[in-house]
């Protein structure tokens, strides 16, 4: 087996590097990193699988996939909304609104 471009271990490696690259990022972006490649690894993982042809084409399935990324965002704000930065924050209380407390304010209610 060869160290080609498409070769298992040179994907191996370069997910690893990538992967341990996290740690060069500051403490307080490495959330916002994680959900960024999250979004991005089921989408890989997606197009691997339908390639491999274990699962047909669906139609949708990019919406569904950032349907999906977007769920993991709103459990985030509304998990707590400090969790966020700024910006996000702003975008996601453009859409859904600042009206419901967060899971930490109820939590602390009881």
């Amino acid at each position: 087996m060869g160290l080609g471009v498409r070769s298992p271990v040179a994907a191996a490696c370069a997910g690893l590097g990538g992967g341990f690259a996290i740690f060069l990022e500051a403490h307080s972006r490495r959330l916002e990193l994680g959900l960024y490649m999250l979004q991005h690894s089921v989408e890989s993982l997606a197009r691997r699988v339908r390639a491999a042809g274990l699962v047909p084409r669906i139609p949708g399935e990019d919406a569904a996939i950032f349907a999906a990324s977007m769920a993991v965002l709103m459990q985030a704000y509304f998990a707590d909304k400090a969790m966020l930065r700024a910006p996000y924050a702003k975008t996601l209380r453009f859409f859904v609104g600042d009206t419901a407390p967060s899971l930490t304010e109820t939590a602390t209610q009881l």
